[in-house]
């Protein structure tokens, strides 16, 4: 493929744009984190690799469990009780790693508080409750994000800058399989901020399942919500007029973008199939 990008394809979205200096992707950030669980315990171990990040605080309904936490992970400080760390002035941003139910309380709790908010999915259980959330983030100027770690990999960033850039013409189709969060998140990468013109779905409520969102101009996303336990690919495919991309297994966080070219003639499909594999290191 024909190199038209000035900074590399796999670089963040915002940075690509400007709308973001490369540098300021390292700015520093004291992190408070709400809940104590097993979720805030790989976000913080994921998060030892963010140039910039410091865990500053930990606040969970049980001392001792906050405590315990602070010790094992190395945060600063540990809160029996959320109030007393929302009030402190050098945390910067608050990661919310409780459960779904709790999640919309407790972000409001730090967006009241004037911190930004980083919260686990399900940021909310309804449209409603998001509007609400953002509203009142807007209102406070803070940021509130929901934590849909896929969009942030460097091979996700490729593959979205490969679509804006047309490399594989214009995208008709998108496949995927995993659960409703990431494979709904695939169709919006793919057409942006359109909205489906029919839906139809069947299945069971975290169960096997699937959905077909129709979009304008005949282009489908076919999405397969897999049971657990189960054997399951879990790849995703953005098929376009002039290629493929694949994010290989597992997609929700591959380091494994793969770029299918293809050339029309007629009714015949003449595949290069010079596949090409960007090479990144998924750190555990």
């Amino acid at each position: 493929m024909e190199d038209k990008y000035v900074l590399p394809p796999e670089t963040p979205r915002d940075v690509r744009l400007g709308l973001t200096k490369a540098e300021d992707v390292a700015f520093p950030l004291r992190w408070g984190i709400i809940g104590a669980g097993e979720i805030s315990r790989q976000w913080v171990l994921s998060s030892r690799h963010c140039e910039g990040a410091t865990m500053a605080a930990v606040a969970a309904r049980s001392a001792d469990r906050a405590r315990a936490f602070a010790v094992q992970h190395g945060v600063e400080e540990a809160y029996g009780g959320y109030g007393e760390m929302l009030a402190r002035a050098d945390v910067d941003i608050v990661y919310i790693g409780t459960i779904d139910r709790l999640h919309k309380e407790h972000c409001l709790m730090a967006i009241d508080a004037g911190k930004h908010v980083l919260c686990e999915k399900a940021m909310a259980k309804n449209v409603a409750d998001a509007r609400e959330m953002y509203a009142a983030a807007n209102k406070n100027n803070v940021m509130l994000q929901d934590g849909v770690w896929t969009r942030f990999f460097p091979a996700v960033e490729h593959a979205r800058s490969l679509i804006e850039a047309g490399e594989i013409g214009d995208v008709m189709t998108v496949q995927a399989d995993f659960d409703t969060f990431y494979t709904t998140q695939a169709a919006t990468l793919a057409f942006g901020d359109q909205k489906p013109v029919r839906v139809q779905v069947a299945g069971r409520h975290f169960g096997p399942g699937g959905a077909m969102l129709e979009f304008e101009g005949n282009r489908f996303a076919s999405l397969t919500f897999i049971a657990f336990p189960s054997e399951f690919p879990e790849v995703t495919e953005f098929i376009g007029t002039k290629g493929r991309i694949t994010l290989e297994q597992p997609a929700h966080y591959t380091t494994r973008p793969a770029a299918h070219s293809c050339a029309l003639r007629g009714w015949e499909r003449a595949f290069t199939r010079a596949t090409v594999r960007i090479p990144f290191t998924r750190v555990d």
